[in-house]
């Protein structure tokens, strides 16, 4: 019996994630209802996804098959359509599977449900999940700051890297964490709640320690104090582009009061 297969048929020359990232970058500026796609190949390379996935376009479309690459045809392989396609319509996305069994299905969703559907899309067809790269490379960033290796921090953070709205040097973040350090000799960084979601990083970080000055514009020095801090992350080619930090200082404020 012949199947009716519409998995990839031809062999997969595939095309590296930046230089399709570029191409779709350059799109989305000029197109907004290309950001859909911008922003699914955006997240392959914040969580270093081009290490288990290969792709190429096919007329605007995203062409995604998981690693190693079969030599020959037919290649099962995961389509985000093109606004261009006629598939997609205003404000969405649609992402088929072509299975070399036949076997194929496709969703539509709003735009904004981009890149998580796509990685529900790899996570169920080729067993690649985004989550383990990226959330080992910020505990890996945690641990580097744990042991106050600030002279690696360029390893971790983009030069420049945008925390709180201001743009930074890595020099000019090693001199603010360095200075946190300073303020609180016992810092420690310490997981409560992390969430992974494509290019982006959630987390709640507790502290409890001692500063030896006064910390935030609060008259902490001696006493021990416990606070989180709430961090958003979002990543660039497997490195922190930009930080968004709220620290609750009412907390440390309560502890204080008499």
């Amino acid at each position: 019996m012949r199947v009716n297969s519409r998995a990839w048929p031809h062999r997969f020359e595939e095309v590296p994630w930046r230089e399709i990232a570029t191409s779709f970058d350059v799109m989305a500026a000029e197109h907004p209802e290309f950001a859909p796609l911008a922003r699914i190949v955006a997240s392959v390379l914040a969580c270093g996804g081009e290490r288990h996935l290969a792709a190429l376009t096919s007329m605007h479309d995203l062409v995604v098959t998981a690693r190693p690459v079969p030599e020959q045809p037919p290649i099962p392989v995961v389509v985000v359509r093109s606004p261009s396609s006629g598939f997609v319509g205003a404000g969405g996305v649609f992402i088929e599977h072509r299975s070399v069994t036949g076997h194929d299905d496709g969703i539509f969703r709003d735009g904004a449900e981009a890149v998580p559907l796509f990685w529900r899309f790899m996570i169920e067809k080729f067993g690649v999940e985004p989550m383990a790269d990226l959330e080992q490379r910020y505990r890996a960033y945690l641990t580097c700051l744990n042991e106050r290796r600030f002279a690696d921090l360029s390893d971790y953070a983009h030069d420049p890297v945008v925390h709180n709205g201001r743009t930074l040097t890595v020099a000019d973040f090693q001199a603010l964490l360095k200075r946190d350090v300073q303020e609180i000799p016992d810092l420690h960084y310490a997981i409560e709640t992390l969430v992974v979601q494509g290019d982006r990083v959630g987390c709640r970080i507790r502290f409890d320690c001692t500063p030896a000055e006064d910390f935030r514009g609060l008259p902490t020095a001696g006493r021990t104090v416990s606070f989180v801090e709430h961090v958003f992350y979002r990543y660039e080619d497997g490195k922190i582009a930009e930080i968004q930090s709220v620290v609750d200082t009412d907390a440390i404020r309560d502890q204080l009061t008499p």
